[in-house]
C-alpha cells in the first residue's frame, strides 16, 4: 500500500505545481493586458473555482489518479468478511467527493494568494514563489492529506468487513522507518488481535490507525476459504467496472 500512496502523492504534487504555475501565468497576463488591480480582483472574485481548477487547470486528472490508487488498495486487500457492491460503491463515492472538495479548497487558496501577490505588485516569478509557500499548498501538507485519506480508506474496508466477521484476528501492517510513530511500533509489536482487543489496547486505532498521516492498515491473519471465494467475486467485479451511482442502478434494473 505504501508504494501506491507514494505514487499518488508524487503525481498529485506534480499536477498541483502545474496548476499553480498556470494560474499564476494567467493572472500575470491580466496585468500585462493593462487591467487594474480592482478589475483583476473582480475577475478572480466571480471565477468558478471548481470549474477552473478541475477543468481548465486539469486537476480532474489528479482526482482520477487518486481514485485509481483507491481502487488498487481495495483490489489488493484480502477480503475476509462479506461486503456488498453497494457498500464498496458508497465508500468509493465518499472518498471521491472528499478528494474533489479538497482540491477545490486548494484552488481557493491559490486564488486568494494570487490576489494577494498581485495587490503587492509581484511579477510572475515572485508570484509563483509566494503561492508555493502557502502552508496549505506545501508538499508536506498535500502528502499528509493524501496519505491519511488513502490509508483511512483501507482501514474503512477492514472495519466494514468486521461487521460480518467480528472475531477475525488482525495484524497491523505499516512501514517501519524513520517516519513510524511509537504507537505504530507498539501496534506492530502487538501481534494478532481481535477488533475488540485492538480497541481496548489502542482506542480508535481501527479507524484512525496511528493518527494523521498514518500509513498503517489492519489486515486479517487468515481468511476463511468460503468467505474469500465470495469476496473474490466482488473484487473481480469491482476490477472490471468501478460503477458510478447511475451505472449501478442501471445494472440492478437489468439483472
Amino acid at each position: 500500500m505504501d508504494d501506491i500512496i507514494n505514487g499518488v502523492v508524487a503525481d498529485f504534487q506534480s499536477d498541483l505545481e502545474q496548476a499553480i504555475d498556470q494560474f499564476s501565468e494567467e493572472a500575470q497576463e491580466l496585468q500585462d493586458d493593462g487591467l487594474s488591480y480592482d478589475q483583476i480582483l473582480a475577475a478572480l472574485g466571480v471565477l468558478s473555482i471548481a470549474d477552473y481548477i478541475l477543468q481548465d487547470l486539469r486537476m480532474q486528472g489528479a482526482i482520477n489518479r487518486y481514485m485509481a490508487g483507491i481502487d488498487s488498495i481495495f483490489q489488493g486487500k484480502a477480503l475476509f468478511g462479506q461486503m456488498t457492491q453497494t457498500e464498496v460503491l458508497a465508500l468509493r463515492n465518499m472518498f471521491n467527493s472528499s478528494i474533489s472538495n479538497y482540491i477545490i479548497s486548494l484552488g481557493d487558496e491559490i486564488r486568494y494568494t494570487v490576489a494577494s501577490g498581485i495587490g503587492r505588485g509581484l511579477k510572475l516569478p515572485e508570484l509563483k514563489s509566494l503561492v508555493k509557500r502557502n502552508l496549505s499548498l506545501l508538499p508536506s501538507a498535500t502528502e499528509r492529506h493524501i496519505a491519511t485519506t488513502m490509508a483511512t480508506f483501507s482501514r474503512a474496508i477492514t472495519v466494514s468487513m468486521l461487521q460480518t466477521a467480528p472475531n477475525t484476528r488482525l495484524v497491523y501492517v505499516n512501514p517501519l522507518d524513520d517516519k513510524t510513530r511509537p504507537v505504530c511500533k507498539s501496534m506492530l509489536a502487538a501481534g494478532s488481535m481481535t477488533a475488540e482487543e485492538v480497541e481496548r489496547r489502542f482506542p480508535g486505532a481501527l479507524v484512525d490507525g496511528g493518527g494523521i498521516n498514518c500509513r498503517g492498515s489492519w489486515e486479517a491473519v487468515s481468511v476463511d476459504k468460503g468467505v474469500q471465494g465470495k469476496a473474490q467475486k466482488l473484487t473481480d467485479k469491482f476490477k472490471k467496472k468501478p460503477l458510478t451511482i447511475q451505472q449501478y442502478y442501471e445494472t440492478r434494473k437489468s439483472s
